[in-house]
């Protein structure tokens, strides 16, 4: 148990499957990695967690790769939870999905921002959650999954690796050459959905105690 008055960063992630979803808040302050497909049942899962947490606005919007089961449910959630900014990895124009989210974004007026790797991203008035964008970007061979930005987060002692869907080319490289700072991990969300097998040389960096997975 947490003494009474333990700031705690909450990390939600909503019954989808097939696709990503994460909800993470920190005090006032709330972020949404990914948001799943247009499909209705899983936007009303969103919603359902996003209510049952209390949540009315989602400060930042964090989309890991533009495919559609995790960019195109950000302008739902929008409808009930006002987005502050749209955080991408990736061209504005890089596909038809992009340029979608992109357009949505400029129409209703939501600013957008753009990370790359080694970019940190923070939480908290003195920044106590940190969270550092790691991403490789690869051959033209390489497809947006392998591209996925992932997020590594720090608060404290603990730490989280979000994945994306970082694939075979990705998790290759990140194996044989990790970053300076490593991928250590207390805890690993799987990528793409457990849909490949992990590279050994990648879970070993990693090294997670405990490993979370969206069902395929």
């Amino acid at each position: 148990k947490f003494p009474e008055g333990t700031p705690v960063l909450e990390i939600v992630f909503p019954r989808v499957y097939s696709s990503d979803c994460a909800i993470i808040r920190f005090g006032d302050e709330v972020m949404m990695i990914d948001a799943s497909t247009k499909n209705k049942t899983m936007r009303n899962r969103i919603q359902t967690a996003v209510t049952a947490m209390g949540v009315d606005h989602i400060d930042v919007a964090f989309n890991s790769h533009p495919h559609d089961d995790h960019i195109d449910g950000f302008q739902f959630v929008n409808e009930y939870a006002p987005i502050g900014q749209l955080t991408i990895a990736f061209p504005e124009d890089y596909d038809g999905r992009m340029k979608e989210a992109v357009k949505y974004a400029n129409d209703n007026g939501i600013p957008i921002v753009h990370v790359q790797d080694g970019d940190v991203l923070t939480m908290g008035a003195n920044g106590e959650v940190a969270m550092t964008v790691i991403q490789r970007w690869g051959t033209k061979s390489w497809d947006a999954n392998d591209q996925s930005a992932m997020l590594l987060i720090r608060y404290g002692e603990r730490t989280i690796l979000f994945t994306g869907d970082v694939e075979n080319h990705a998790q290759r490289s990140f194996g044989e050459n990790p970053p300076e700072d490593g991928l250590k991990a207390d805890i690993l969300k799987y990528p793409h959905h457990g849909q490949v097998k992990l590279h050994d040389p990648f879970l070993e960096a990693i090294d997670p105690e405990l490993v979370f997975m969206n069902g395929a």
